[in-house]
């Protein structure tokens, strides 16, 4: 209430302005007032002389523009004040008419709109973060619809989320800016085809931004696709942007992403562009990714890729050394092992260093890292090798056996069974076969016989065994049974010799000898009686070697016949 209409109970136009001047204090206060009276007259009259002494102290909340137009408005005199129409200037403001034409904007056509998007940053400077957040982005994600404005809208939105929290850009700016990501790579020759372009490139120059502010999860699901679809673009300008901030970034992409989305990509620019500086460029972020890839990927996917580059200018070659120098110093992939220094990245370093196309500060570098490398290669194949040397040194001696010579076997076996036929090979799987089953069977041992020397038993069931005991002995029992018979019947004839001289002579030769008297051989097989001796041999028990009768025969006769039966 003015204090005019309390003390003098007057009250104008000027009253109005008093009450104008309390509000805008109270909007910069948190609605504090200057003094609250409680319906107090005493405490009225104070608060208007409090209001002859306000000083700027009491005003400092309020906007430096607008002190002391609020302070004249809160004068105790209203003639002091200032009127309706000095005050309608500051309704005049850029920010306020901003608001108001954001209001009636689609109202009017696309050229207009561009127009007063493209100054729309300016006010944004000026404009409190609240009214930013809550009315200009709001009204700029009407715009999202279109195509055509998005260019456009798109530079007003990450000016409003530069100034903005992370909290702020999380909860009030990035759902919106999804609607802007799902926008596909358009037709080639379409009419949006040059709006989408321009739109990549907004969203390349403010990536940093965005990955700054945006969580992990988010950046994988929303934004990597982003990229894809730049790498994919047919604008120079907006692959050059992305492969310049893909290397920011790289750390938040998982192997199988980078193997299988980005590696593939950025071959394929290689290849295919015409331009030069795209080609080096694509190196330039190649090399920056080595960092961040494992050896294996390296050996897989980048080494096949440099070395099927078809261009040779200097720019592009100093960019693979650089490459390849990266890969060797790499903290994360490590050193290369020799096997692939030896074999395929000198071989492919030697013919690049001969290019005429370099200079000689470009030939003094290629030779440098092609003399590390090969000091690499000659350091780690010695310890190698003096590796193999001590454990063959310390290994014990194996003395030549039966497994050496089994092994010396099989490997004959294996290179020989190379050239055998089938039949062949049939052949000696069944003679394998057999010898495995003889060895296999249990030997046959022979029933030792008896010979019980009660009982007359045929000469022929007397075979010998085959034991060379039972041979020796069967052969001795024999021997001395012809022996026994031979001399019982010298005996019976002896005492007829004197009447009979030529009967029976003693003396015997060789060609003399008695058909069942044939000689023994010295084998240890006993001789075979035949059919023709069987009926000669006389069918009596033998006799026992200490029951022999003495014999009453001349020496000499008993000497012949002893003979003949050695010699026999």
């Amino acid at each position: 209430m003015a204090p005019e209409y309390v003390l003098t109970r007057s009250y104008d136009t000027q009253a109005d302005m008093f009450s104008l001047g309390v509000l805008i204090y109270a909007i910069y206060n948190r609605g504090r007032t200057l003094n609250d009276c409680h319906d107090n007259y005493s405490n009225f009259r104070k608060m208007v002389d409090d209001l002859k002494l306000l000083n700027t102290t009491k005003l400092s909340n309020i906007p430096l523009e607008v002190r002391e137009h609020v302070k004249m408005l809160l004068n105790p005199k209203p003639e002091l004040r200032p009127d309706a129409s000095q005050f309608v200037p500051f309704f005049d403001e850029v920010g306020v008419k901003t608001l108001e034409y954001l209001d009636s904007l689609f109202q009017v056509d696309n050229l207009q709109r561009s127009m007063f998007y493209k100054s729309l940053p300016q006010v944004i400077e000026k404009l409190p973060m609240r009214v930013n957040l809550q009315r200009i982005a709001s009204a700029l994600e009407l715009e999202f619809v279109n195509p055509d404005m998005v260019p456009f809208v798109l530079p007003n939105m990450f000016l409003i989320a530069e100034k903005a929290t992370n909290e702020e850009y999380q909860k009030y700016i990035f759902p919106k800016l999804k609607q802007v990501f799902k926008i596909q790579r358009p037709v080639q020759g379409s009419a949006t085809s040059g709006s989408v372009m321009q739109v990549l490139l907004v969203l390349m120059r403010n990536m940093n931004l965005m990955l700054t502010k945006t969580p992990p999860e988010d950046i994988k699901q929303h934004i990597l696709p982003v990229v894809y679809n730049a790498l994919d673009a047919e604008s120079v300008q907006v692959q050059e942007l992305c492969l310049a901030i893909i290397p920011s970034f790289a750390h938040l992409i998982d192997l199988q992403a980078m193997k299988y989305s980005i590696l593939p990509r950025i071959k394929t620019i290689c290849y295919n562009t015409i331009t030069l500086s795209v080609r080096v460029n694509s190196l330039i972020c190649l090399g920056k990714l080595v960092e961040t890839l494992d050896k294996w990927i390296i050996i897989d996917e980048v080494l096949p890729l440099l070395q099927s580059i078809p261009s040779r200018e200097p720019a592009v070659l100093m960019a693979i050394l650089g490459i390849i120098k990266v890969a060797m110093t790499s903290t994360k992939a490590g050193n290369l092992p020799r096997e692939v220094l030896a074999t395929k990245i000198v071989p492919f370093l030697v013919p690049m260093s001969i290019e005429t196309s370099l200079s000689l500060n470009q030939f003094n570098a290629f030779m440098i890292t092609i003399k590390e490398m090969l000091q690499t290669i000659e350091v780690e194949q010695r310890k190698k090798l003096e590796q193999l040397s001590s454990q063959t040194a310390n290994a014990p001696i194996i003395p030549i056996g039966v497994a050496v010579t089994n092994n010396n076997e099989q490997t004959s076996n294996k290179s020989s069974s190379m050239a055998l036929t089938l039949e062949q090979k049939e052949r000696i799987m069944r003679e394998n076969d057999q010898s495995t089953r003889l060895k296999t069977q249990p030997e046959l041992v022979a029933e030792k016989k008896n010979i019980s020397p009660s009982k007359n038993m045929p000469l022929m069931s007397m075979t010998p065994l085959t034991s060379s005991t039972t041979s020796s002995s069967i052969t001795k029992d024999l021997t001395s049974t012809l022996f026994d018979s031979n001399i019982s019947n010298l005996s019976s004839s002896s005492s007829t010799s004197s009447m009979k001289p030529s009967a029976f002579p003693m003396t015997m030769t060789t060609s003399q000898t008695l058909p069942y008297m044939q000689p023994f051989s010295t084998s240890s097989h006993p001789p075979v009686l035949t059919p023709g001796i069987r009926p000669m041999i006389p069918q009596q028990q033998s006799v026992p070697r200490e029951k022999r009768p003495h014999f009453s025969t001349t020496s000499a006769n008993s000497m012949d016949l002893t003979s003949s039966l050695m010699n026999n």
